[in-house]
């Protein structure tokens, strides 16, 4: 039976030698991703930090070359400085010496010759900015077995952001599934690999670099060669739109009618030449009846539609043109304000939040009693929503029928589905469906929840706080 082996060797400094950030934690993050694709932790060999000498090297390699057996399968990971003498590219370790560099470091064509074991599948995995390419050509012909993907072109630098290794991350992202367009039937190939990180590259370095010069991923050796049977994973987290962070849902309808309407109106008063506060409070006297009246229909149609008792509903009309009725279910409100666009109307403003039992949204009586007045559906988020990656998984992978508009900040963006007249506003601390004229409640949940099976959220609404 075969078994899979890797070498891990992580070093961020080295005396003389640019600093290689992030090396020691980003080789045990790989580590793990390993693990996802069969190398069990007793086959891991990791040297990271002050562990990473050469003579430990040197120690490993050994042993894991007595191990090797006919169709075992081994990788060389390595991150760190390393440097050119004498025409050989050599790994430096966290005791290499800036006056005796070549004997305290370890030659990267010794490694290969030490591991290229006749019919042992072979991969070598290196982020080593200073490496030689005409070398690595030579290591690892485009005839041989052995394959090796490095993070960038000879004199190139290899970026790092937010503690990680960018092009290392996006390996390790392919390997964990994350990465669809790097997998193709079920596994990740060199070619797929290389494709997916000059496409990505760009992307992640833009993120964290204002100027940056260019970083170029390359294959040395057969571009077909298997690298990972490799299972996608069906939700990718950096896009997934988790209803666990959820702080609160909130159904909002609005409404325009003209001032003169108000209850308390008389012909004789003269219209509010701005929205000032004192317009504002003089509204508010003027609609205080239309409150109550709004208040009254709506206490009895709770009770008749949706069977709540008098004991259960609690109703409240504020002075500040708001009047509240709070139900074991949910919370509604409506207010009016004066608008300040059009200084002749006011705007009624219905919302229906504090949803603890999701049941009720879809009933028919919830319907009767909010149907012609709620428009929309919000979902406000404890953790912001990554806009960025849910854009970039419905480009990657758009159902039939879905489309996306994104603004250039990637701060916000619109989606729509074809058969709902309405769309999808999502920003990065909240979620609105716009429904179509005469949507109902009922309706912006589905489309809510039709959204959500699509994107990798669940299809029931838990129990929520306010």
């Amino acid at each position: 039976m075969s078994t899979q082996y890797a070498i891990l060797m992580g070093v961020e400094a080295s005396e003389g030698l640019p600093p290689c950030p992030f090396a020691e934690a980003e080789v045990l993050a790989f580590a793990s991703q390993l693990e996802l694709v069969g190398f069990a932790k007793a086959q891991q060999f990791v040297l990271a930090g002050p562990t990473a000498t050469r003579s430990a090297a040197e120690s490993r390699l050994r042993k894991v070359a007595k191990l090797l057996k006919l169709g075992d399968t081994l990788w060389f990971i390595y991150a760190g400085p390393a440097f050119v003498a004498t025409d050989r590219s050599f790994l430096a370790c966290a005791d290499t010496l800036a006056d005796d560099r070549e004997a305290t470091s370890f030659a990267l064509g010794d490694v290969v010759r030490v591991l290229s074991v006749s019919d042992v599948t072979c991969r070598f995995i290196v982020d080593a900015p200073g490496s030689s390419d005409e070398e690595l050509r030579e290591l690892f012909p485009n005839n041989g077995s052995a394959v090796a993907l490095t993070a960038c072109m000879e004199g190139e630098v290899s970026y790092v952001a937010k503690a990680r290794r960018l092009w290392l991350q996006l390996v390790g992202d392919a390997l964990a599934g994350k990465a669809p367009k790097a997998i193709v039937d079920g596994q990740v190939r060199a070619e797929t690999l290389l494709a997916w990180t000059h496409e990505e590259m760009p992307r992640a370095i833009r993120k964290a670099i204002s100027s940056p010069e260019a970083q170029t991923p390359q294959v040395f050796g057969p571009r077909d060669a298997v690298l990972a049977n490799v299972t996608l994973a069906a939700n990718p987290a950096t896009a997934k739109l988790d209803l666990k962070k959820l702080k609160r849902i909130v159904f909002r309808g609005e409404k325009r009618d003209k001032w003169k309407n108000l209850a308390g109106y008389q012909k004789n008063f003269e219209l509010p030449t701005s929205a000032s506060p004192a317009s504002q409070k003089w509204t508010y006297r003027l609609a205080a009846e239309n409150l109550k009246a709004i208040v009254e229909e709506t206490y009895n149609s709770l009770r008749e539609q949706l069977g709540f008792k008098r004991k259960d509903l609690e109703s409240t009309v504020e002075a500040g043109g708001l009047a509240i009725i709070r139900t074991p279910a949910f919370d509604f409100t409506v207010s009016v304000s004066l608008d300040p666009e059009d200084l002749s109307s006011v705007i009624w403003r219905r919302e229906v939040s504090q949803i603890s039992n999701a049941d009720v949204l879809r009933s028919a009586g919830f319907r009767k009693v909010f149907g012609s007045f709620l428009s929309s559906l919000e979902f406000e988020f404890d953790k912001p929503i990554d806009v960025e990656a849910l854009v970039d998984r419905i480009e990657d992978d758009s159902p039939p029928g879905v489309s996306v508009r994104v603004t250039s900040d990637a701060s916000s963006c619109d989606v729509t589905v074809t058969g709902f007249v309405g769309k999808i506003h999502i920003e990065r601390s909240r979620l609105r469906i716009e429904g179509r004229p005469g949507a109902t409640p009922d309706s912006l949940v589905e489309q809510f929840f039709e959204f959500q099976n699509q994107f990798g959220g669940k299809k029931g609404l838990p129990r929520l706080r306010g």
